[in-house]
């Protein structure tokens, strides 16, 4: 399979960091394109490390978040229609702490239009748009050019998460184009969620009142070592990390890394340090 990838960056201290340089070398392998496209002001140097990895780096303005970039790389190439899949994928997670090839192995036997590595069905069934993956007779029809097309890079953060990420899911599917994924979210075992509760009663009973059906629930932030463990997941979300917003324990998380995966966790070690300093 000969594919384009488009890499959508931003980092608020204008450089690219080693853990992004890492997911760049690792893109290569399932990648023969690949368009780096950051919304941060990056100098010279920083650029030179990127182009060394890509085979186009665009600088653009700060606006519309990560569907901008997308629109912005996928604009950039002339002979789209060369490739057989065109990766959408950006720097919100470390990794791959597995290798891509095998996610690409398996999910090249599956009879679909367009994959993501996580869903969720939380509104609308959607895949998340972290990492994306359209086969040609989607990023060439016209459902899908007319989308990018519409974008408003005036939204809100919540407005593109409804109409893009979401929206994007959801107009493929109407058009008639398939979706599959390649960890799909699935009902939570009673003693999982119970394991969940006793973490931290008050807010998981809420979150599941609120959300009625346990696969309405995150996956990357609720079941992130099911993901590692069972899926062989390539990635952790940087939200869960640095943010937790849902309270989850991570306490453990270089240990399971370490155990099931070869990636260094000095990279998310750095990282976190740089952008938790950052706060203070």
């Amino acid at each position: 399979m000969k594919r384009v990838a488009v890499f959508a960056h931003f980092d608020r201290d204008n450089i690219v960091d080693d853990y992004v340089l890492y997911y760049l070398e690792q893109l290569r392998h399932v990648a023969h394109h690949i368009v780096f496209v950051t919304a941060s002001q990056i100098n010279q140097p920083e650029t030179a490390r990127v182009s060394k990895l890509c085979d186009a780096v665009i600088v653009r303005e700060n606006i519309g978040y990560d569907f901008a970039s997308w629109r912005a790389g996928i604009n950039s190439i002339t002979n789209l229609a060369d490739y057989d899949e065109l990766i959408l994928c950006n720097d919100s997670v470390y990794g791959p702490l597995f290798p891509l090839q095998d996610s690409f192995a398996r999910m090249q036997e599956k009879q679909c239009d367009f994959w993501g590595m996580t869903d969720n069905y939380e509104i609308a069934y959607h895949l998340q748009s972290y990492f994306l993956v359209f086969r040609k007779n989607v990023f060439i029809s016209k459902a899908f050019t007319d989308f990018w097309n519409s974008l408003d890079t005036g939204k809100t953060k919540w407005e593109i998460i409804r109409e893009y990420e979401i929206g994007l899911s959801q107009v493929l599917m109407t058009a008639g184009f398939k979706p599959c994924v390649y960890a799909p979210a699935q009902k939570a075992s009673l003693i999982k969620l119970a394991l969940l509760a006793l973490q931290r009663p008050s807010r998981i009973v809420r979150v599941i009142q609120k959300k009625k059906l346990s696969r309405n629930l995150n996956q990357t932030q609720f079941f992130w070592h099911d993901l590692i463990i069972k899926y062989k997941m390539p990635f952790i979300k940087i939200e869960l990390l640095r943010d937790n917003p849902a309270h989850i324990d991570v306490t453990d998380y270089k240990s399971i890394i370490n155990e099931h995966s070869c990636y260094n966790i000095r990279l998310i070690e750095q990282h976190l340090e740089r952008i938790n300093n950052d706060k203070e």
